[in-house]
């Protein structure tokens, strides 16, 4: 790895290869989107930005922050994990919702523990409006509806760090939820490598892909955190954009963390 690293640089100092920032901004020109990329290595705190300060509309990376919100509530005793919620078809959010086509026009009464699993693990709208209620609404959330890349690394480094303001048994129960989610398959884990574990949150709307994640490597050694996000996408597929979206991945990490294979992209 060393002599591969050392090898890298030469290429980068000799011409042969980009910048990360300039392999950042080719693939972007790939696609007709505006891209914005943040990233952390934890182990060196090396830092990647593109876009960094520009605002970008968040999706359902905002289920992220929600999450943050409603654990603090639980560890408050304000809400327990074991309550039921019933949730009226008036209720139902529009978009992704597996919980409202299950319903099929019937009230339905869920945990409050499923829904939480449901919001991060297959992000369903509803169970994300339930939630951001029982947590207090949009006030009690620290990002909204938009954000720019630099402030929600910022809010995943505290999340990583556990300086998030929840317990340890909420902290690790949100990371456990993050990792097993089966969402994004096509994004940062299609960038990452190969076995790596990737805890992650993605958003689309139209127009828009994104994502952010916390990579462990295959050994455990180094961590990065990512986050990509696009906007005013037109033209391009939805394929295009997840591609560009794991070649930044691809680019970033080996840049922070060095030559990793890439992990396999999987079909969803």
């Amino acid at each position: 790895m060393r002599t591969l690293t050392a090898f890298a640089a030469f290429l980068l100092l000799t011409g042969f290869i980009r910048g990360v920032e300039d392999q950042i901004n080719r693939i972007a020109s790939e696609i007709d989107s505006t891209v914005g990329v943040a990233a952390l290595h934890i182990e060196s705190g090396r830092r990647v930005s593109v876009r960094g300060d520009e605002q970008f509309p968040m999706g359902s990376v905002n289920k992220l922050p929600i999450a943050l919100a409603f654990m603090r509530a639980v560890d408050s005793g304000r809400i327990s994990l074991s309550s039921d919620v019933t949730i009226q078809p008036a209720e139902f959010a529009s978009g992704h919702s597996p919980i409202r086509e299950a319903a099929k026009g019937r009230a339905v009464t869920m945990s409050v523990e499923d829904l939480l699993e449901a919001m991060l693990a297959e992000s369903d709208n509803t169970a994300s409006a339930a939630l951001l209620k029982l947590a207090g609404g949009p006030s009690a959330v620290e990002q909204r509806e938009n954000t720019t890349p630099a402030e929600m690394l910022a809010l995943l480094e505290r999340f990583y760090r556990a300086e998030d303001r929840l317990s340890r048994a909420s902290h690790d129960r949100l990371m456990r939820i993050m990792t097993r989610s089966q969402t994004g398959g096509r994004r940062i884990k299609a960038g990452a490598p190969a076995r790596a574990s990737v805890a992650g949150r993605t958003g689309t709307m139209p127009g828009t892909v994104n994502d952010v994640g916390i990579i462990t490597s295959p050994n455990g050694r180094d961590h990065v955190l990512m986050v990509v996000f696009t906007k005013g996408g037109k033209t391009s597929t939805m394929n295009q954009r997840e591609r560009a979206v794991a070649d930044i991945t691809r680019a970033v990490y080996r840049d922070l963390v060095g030559w990793q294979p890439a992990r396999k992209k999987r079909r969803d």
